[in-house]
């Protein structure tokens, strides 16, 4: 049993206001973006132990 056996996944849906909310969505997106690579930089840490 592999370790993404045991997470669990949701499916997000997102859904935005084009013209009011394109800063707002950016910014989401941008946010996202960074989660990411700080959830790859622990893993990459689990993966070295």
């Amino acid at each position: 049993m592999s370790i993404d056996d045991n997470l669990m996944k949701e499916q997000f849906i997102i859904r935005f206001d084009v013209a009011s909310n394109q800063i707002d969505s950016n910014t989401f997106v941008n946010y996202l973006i960074h989660f990411n690579s700080v959830i790859q930089e622990i893993n990459n840490d689990l993966a070295r132990d």
